[in-house]
C-alpha cells in the first residue's frame, strides 16, 4: 500500500517539476490538429477540444492544487451509495485525549476512557453512521453507536495530522489499493493522541479496513496501517455485536502495490531484501515573494540543511541527524535568507558561499538558530560568467567558472580578488574540489577531469594529470583518493586518484537518465539522477569494469543534489526537500528496476485499443522479471486499476521497451500510469507514467513555425533553416537549472555535426528574453531564438508549446522538449527531456534514412 497510490496523486502535481511552477495550470487554446491524429474520430477530436477548453479557458489560470486535491482527497472519493454517487460524513472534531487504558460499555456505546491520572472519562470521537456514508444530508447528530472499533497505536502524530480509515469490499481489496471506487469512508478527521480506541459504523457486508495517515500540508499517506492475520488480509462482518480490531500506523511500503501485499510476511519471502534506501522525511517549499526555492543544492551544517535556490538564494531547515529521532515540524525554522540565483554552496568555517549563475557569489556569515543570514553579494568579475563548483582550500575559495575556465578569491574577508592564472586546457570547468592540500580536482565537462598541483603557487596552479570520460563531468565528491564524478549523460563515474599524475577510471554506472549531485561513504556511492535518487556500491579499486546500482528511489519533485547527514541522505529535489534512511549493512546485490523515461502516444478514441511502449531500465546487478503490469487509466478520474497480462526479463545493466495493448473508456487527454509488478511485493518495482499527447507524433510533419530573431538582428525561418537536413529542435529556457544542463550535453553531441554542416540545430526558448537569458549558466553555440512572448507567457504556458507544437504545458513535461526531424520533414523522434544516446540513435537513423 504504498507506491500505486503516491503515484496516482503525483502525476498531476509533481512529475511536472523540473522548469514548472507548481501552482497553477496553463490557460491555452485548443491544439490545433496534425496528421498523427488522422485516424482518431471526429467525435474525439470535439471531446479533446471541449476538454482542454473546459479545464484550461483562455483567460483563467486554474489551481493545480486543486487539481491534486480532487485526485488523492478523500472528500473527492468518498463513500458510494447505491447510484455510484460519492458523498462524505462531516464528522465532529475529535478531542485530543491521553489514553492509559480502555473499557467499552457492553453495548457498544462511546468508550469510556482512563486519562494517566487513572480517573475514566468518555470523549466524543466522531463516528460515521452507514447512513451518513450512504450520501445523508439530514445533517441531524450522529448516533452514540458503533459496530466496529479501531484500537489504533503507533509514535505520537504531527500536529495537524489527520486520519482517514476506509472500508474495502473483500471482492476487490485484495487487487486493490486505498481510495479505489467501492471503498467507504467511515472515519476522517483529526487524530487524537495515540493510542486510541474509535468507535466506527460500517455498513453491512464483508470489508477489509485500512487507516491512512495524512501529514499537514501533505496529499498523500506517510504512515498507514492495514487490518491484517497471519500474513495475509483480514476482513470484518460488522453485525449488531461490535468487533474490535488492532492497527499499529507505521511507515508505508515504497514497494507494495496492493493492502494484501502489506500484510505479507517478510520471513516468508526468500528474495526479499530491506531497501538500502528508505524515506524518512519529504516536504514540499512553501511559495515565497520570488515564487519558490527551486532546490538545485544542498549543504549540510551540525543538524541544518542550507539550500541553494534558484528564485530564494540561501534557505536553510533544521533536521535531526539521527533517523529514530521524533521530528516535530516538517520544516522547523524554515528561512529564506536572500540572494538569487544560487545553485551550489561551499562552506569555510562560519561562512557560507553561494554561487550565482547570474556571475556572482552570494557570501554570508551562519547565524545563530532562527536568526536571518546577512548576505553579501560580490561579483567575481564583471563579464566573465557564471559561477559555479566551489572548493576551499588554504586560504583560497576557488569557483569554477564554465567557459572561462577557473579563478580563485580569498576565502576569508575583505574577500580580494588577485591575479589568478588560469592553465589552458580547462576550458568547460563546472565543479572542483580539493585533494588534500596541494592538488585540485576539476570536472572539466566534455574533456573528463584534471588534477592541479597549486602547492607551488595557488594561484598559477598547473596541470598534472588528466582523464577523459564520457558525457559532460559536471559534479564532483571526493574522499580519500576516491572522485565519483556526475556526468549528466555520461552517468557516474568513479575514478582512482592514488596516483594524481595519472587518474585511473575504475568503473562507470550508465543510466537513462543524467546524473547531477553526487556523494561518497565509506561503502556507498549515492546519486542525484533526476527522476531517481541512486545507491552504488564501493566498488575496490583494484579492479576495472561496469557499475551496478543497489537501490534506486523514485524523486516526487527531481532530484538534483543530495548530502549525507548523519546515517541518512538529505535531497535537494528542485520543489522538495527529503531525507532518505541508509541501512548500508543489510543492501546486497540485486535488480533495481528503473523507467527510462515517459512514454507518450497520440490521442486514442474511447473504446479503442492503443499500443503503448514502456522503457524500463535495470540498473542493478541481478536479472530481473517484471510479472506483471497493472494499468491504470487515469488516477485523477479515480478509474479502477486493470491488470495487463506477461513476463519481461531484464538482464543487469540492461535496457528494453515493454509493449502493452490497452482500451480507452474515459474521454479527453489523459495522464496514464503503468506499475510494474516483480514476482514479490518486496522486491522493487516502479511506475512509467505515459501521456496522451497532442503533439506532433513521429511520422507526422513537424508543423509550419514562424520566423524567430536571436535577439542580435538575426531572424530564422525555422523551415528555411531545416531544408533538407536532418534537424534537431530543443525547446527549453536556458535560465531552467535542469534545461541549460541538457542544452550542454547538445552543445557536446551535436555540435561537431553542426559545424561539420552534417544536420542543423535550433533552440527555441520559450519563456526568456535576451536579457534575462544572459544569466544563464551556460550559452549554447546552437542557435537560440526566442518565442514571441505574451502577457500569458510563464512556466504554465508558452506560445512556442501550447500553440505553434500544439502540446499544452499542462502535462509539466521537464525541459527541453526536444524533436528530431528527417530530411523530409517527418518526426523521427519526439521526447520530454533530453538524453543522450536517444537523441544521438535518433539523429543517425534519419541519416541512414
Amino acid at each position: 500500500m504504498g507506491e500505486m497510490h503516491k503515484i496516482g496523486a503525483l502525476l498531476l502535481c509533481l512529475l511536472g517539476a523540473a522548469c514548472q511552477h507548481p501552482g497553477t495550470l496553463p490557460s491555452a487554446d485548443v491544439p490545433r490538429a496534425h496528421d498523427a491524429a488522422a485516424d482518431v474520430a471526429a467525435d474525439v477530436a470535439a471531446d479533446v477540444a471541449a476538454d482542454v477548453a473546459a479545464n484550461v479557458p483562455a483567460d483563467v489560470l486554474a489551481s493545480a492544487d486543486a487539481v491534486v486535491d480532487a485526485a488523492v482527497s478523500p472528500d473527492a472519493v468518498g463513500p458510494l451509495d447505491a447510484a455510484g454517487d460519492t458523498a462524505q460524513a462531516d464528522p465532529e472534531p475529535a478531542e485530543a485525549v491521553v489514553v492509559a487504558d480502555f473499557a467499552c460499555a457492553d453495548n457498544g456505546d462511546t468508550p469510556e476512557i482512563s486519562d494517566a491520572s487513572g480517573a475514566t472519562s468518555t470523549v466524543d470521537v466522531p463516528i460515521a453512521t452507514s447512513e451518513t456514508a450512504a450520501g445523508s444530508d439530514d445533517g441531524g447528530p450522529v448516533p452514540p453507536s458503533a459496530n466496529l472499533f479501531i484500537e489504533l497505536t503507533g509514535k505520537p502524530p504531527l500536529p495537524g495530522n489527520t486520519l482517514v480509515v476506509q472500508v474495502v469490499p473483500a471482492a476487490i481489496a485484495a487487487s486493490s489499493e486505498p481510495y479505489v471506487a467501492g471503498s467507504v469512508t467511515v472515519f476522517d478527521g483529526p487524530l487524537p493522541i495515540l493510542p486510541v480506541k474509535l468507535p466506527l459504523m460500517v455498513p453491512a457486508g464483508k470489508w477489509a479496513v485500512v487507516a491512512m495517515l495524512l501529514a499537514a500540508g501533505q496529499p498523500i499517506p506517510q504512515e498507514g496501517a492495514v487490518h491484517c492475520a497471519a500474513g495475509a488480509l483480514a476482513f470484518v462482518e460488522p453485525t449488531t455485536a461490535p468487533v474490535t480490531i488492532a492497527l499499529q500506523l507505521q511507515k508505508m511500503s515504497e514497494n507494495n502495490t496492493t493492502l494484501a501485499d502489506d500484510c505479507l510476511d517478510p520471513t516468508g519471502l526468500p528474495t526479499q531484501v530491506p531497501p538500502l534506501l528508505a524515506e524518512q522525511l519529504w516536504v514540499t517549499t512553501p511559495a515565497t515573494a520570488a515564487g519558490g526555492a527551486h532546490f538545485v543544492g544542498a549543504h549540510v551544517v551540525n543538524d541544518r540543511l542550507w539550500i541553494a535556490g534558484i528564485q530564494d538564494g540561501f534557505v536553510s531547515f533544521d533536521f535531526a541527524t539521527d533517523a529514530t529521532a521524533t521530528v516535530t515540524a516538517p520544516m522547523q525554522n524554515w528561512q529564506v535568507h536572500g540572494g538569487a540565483m544560487c545553485n551550489r554552496i561551499a562552506r569555510n568555517g562560519n561562512t557560507l558561499f553561494c554561487a550565482s549563475r547570474a556571475g556572482y557569489l552570494h557570501i554570508g556569515s551562519i547565524p545563530a538558530a532562527g536568526a536571518a543570514l546577512n548576505v553579501v553579494k560580490t561579483y567575481v568579475t564583471a563579464g566573465i560568467g557564471a559561477t559555479e563548483g566551489l572548493a576551499v582550500s588554504k586560504n583560497w575559495l576557488y569557483i569554477a567558472l564554465h567557459q572561462a575556465g577557473l579563478t580563485a578569491i580569498a576565502s576569508a574577508p575583505p574577500y580580494g580578488q588577485p591575479k589568478f592564472t588560469v592553465p589552458a586546457p580547462l576550458n568547460d570547468v563546472w565543479d572542483v574540489q580539493p585533494l588534500g592540500e596541494k592538488y585540485l580536482v576539476v570536472a572539466n565537462g566534455t574533456k573528463g577531469v584534471a588534477v592541479l598541483d597549486i602547492s607551488t603557487d595557488p594561484l598559477a596552479p598547473t596541470i598534472v594529470g588528466q582523464l577523459p570520460l564520457a558525457g559532460t563531468a559536471a559534479y564532483l565528491d571526493i574522499l580519500g583518493i576516491v572522485a565519483v564524478v556526475g556526468a549528466l549523460g555520461g552517468g557516474l563515474h568513479v575514478v582512482n586518484l592514488g596516483q594524481p599524475i595519472a587518474p585511473q577510471l575504475v568503473g562507470t554506472l550508465t543510466l537513462p537518465a543524467n546524473v547531477y549531485g553526487v556523494q561518497l561513504t565509506n561503502s556507498h556511492i549515492f546519486a542525484a539522477a533526476g527522476s531517481h535518487v541512486v545507491a552504488v556500491a564501493m566498488p575496490p579499486l583494484s579492479t576495472v569494469g561496469p557499475l551496478f546500482a543497489r537501490a534506486a528511489l523514485a524523486s516526487p519533485h527531481f532530484a538534483l543534489d543530495l548530502e549525507v547527514h548523519g546515517n541518512g541522505v538529505l535531497t535537494a529535489e528542485f520543489q522538495s526537500v527529503r531525507r532518505l534512511v541508509i541501512n548500508a549493512s543489510q543492501s546486497k546485490d540485486m535488480p533495481v528496476l528503473v523507467p527510462l523515461d515517459y512514454a507518450t502516444s497520440a490521442v486514442t478514441a474511447v473504446g479503442a485499443t492503443m499500443t503503448v511502449q514502456l522503457p524500463v531500465h535495470n540498473a542493478g546487478a541481478l536479472p530481473l522479471t517484471v510479472a506483471e503490469l497493472l494499468w491504470r487509466e487515469s488516477p485523477a478520474l479515480n478509474v479502477p486499476i486493470v491488470k495487463v497480462p506477461g513476463s519481461w526479463t531484464v538482464a543487469a545493466g540492461a535496457s528494453i521497451v515493454i509493449k502493452a495493448t490497452v482500451t480507452k473508456t474515459q474521454k479527453g487527454v489523459l495522464n496514464h500510469e503503468f506499475y510494474l509488478k516483480l514476482p514479490t511485493a518486496k522486491e522493487p518495482s516502479a511506475t512509467v507514467p505515459h501521456r496522451e499527447t497532442t503533439w506532433p507524433q513521429v511520422g507526422a510533419k513537424l508543423p509550419p513555425m514562424p520566423t524567430y530573431s536571436d535577439g542580435k538582428g538575426n531572424l530564422f525561418n525555422m523551415g528555411d533553416h531545416f531544408k533538407g537536413k536532418v534537424a534537431v529542435l530543443l525547446v527549453a529556457a536556458q535560465s531552467c537549472p535542469v534545461a541549460f544542463q541538457a542544452l550542454a550535453a547538445a552543445e557536446r553531441d551535436l555540435g561537431p555535426l553542426v559545424t561539420a554542416g552534417t544536420i542543423a540545430a535550433l533552440v527555441v526558448n520559450p519563456w526568456d528574453t535576451p536579457l534575462t537569458a544572459e544569466v544563464a549558466a551556460f550559452t549554447p553555440k546552437l542557435p537560440v531564438v526566442y518565442s514571441g512572448l505574451t502577457t500569458k507567457d510563464n512556466h504554465d504556458w508558452s506560445l512556442v508549446l501550447d500553440v505553434e507544437l500544439g502540446q499544452p504545458v499542462l502535462f509539466g513535461p521537464p525541459m527541453p522538449v526536444v524533436y528530431v526531424v528527417g530530411k523530409d520533414g517527418k518526426i523521427v523522434l519526439a521526447r520530454w527531456g533530453y538524453q543522450s544516446q536517444r537523441v544521438l540513435a535518433a539523429v543517425d537513423a534519419a541519416l541512414n534514412l
